[in-house]
């Protein structure tokens, strides 16, 4: 893209702007991250880096703190449970010529194994006094 990040995010808040106030429930302003935040940075995401959010993450909260810090998990668990509102805002996104793709789909990870592994060694391992 040839515009800053900061135009751009300008751009995405306006034009979603009116579905996200439609559809935010009451208790959204809980969240330290507001739901047009949280929306913004999902679109970003798969702008710049191709739908990654680990990576968005890293670069747009940790790096240029151009959102509220929040954790990475939790990020994705809201964007998990507003699937909906992120294909409308790729409907509005492929009208207005921006082609992207939203998938909010969890990347498997071997992380959860390797831990559960580690647990039943440890439970298994037993000293004999003998």
């Amino acid at each position: 893209m040839d515009k800053p990040v900061d135009e751009v995010i300008e751009v995405i808040r306006e034009t979603i702007k009116d579905i996200v106030e439609e559809r935010e429930p009451s208790k959204a302003n809980h969240c330290k991250m507001s739901l047009l935040d949280l929306i913004t940075f999902a679109i970003l995401c798969h702008i710049y880096c191709g739908g990654v959010y680990k990576k968005a993450h890293a670069i747009f909260i940790e790096k240029m703190s151009l959102f509220p810090k929040v954790r990475y998990n939790k990020v994705v668990e809201r964007l998990n449970r507003y699937e909906d509102l992120l294909d409308e805002a790729q409907k509005i996104f492929v009208n207005t010529g921006v082609l992207m793709s939203i998938n909010s789909d969890p990347v498997e990870t071997k992380t959860k194994e390797i831990v559960e592994n580690s647990r039943h060694e440890k439970k298994s391992f037993k000293i004999d006094p003998a």
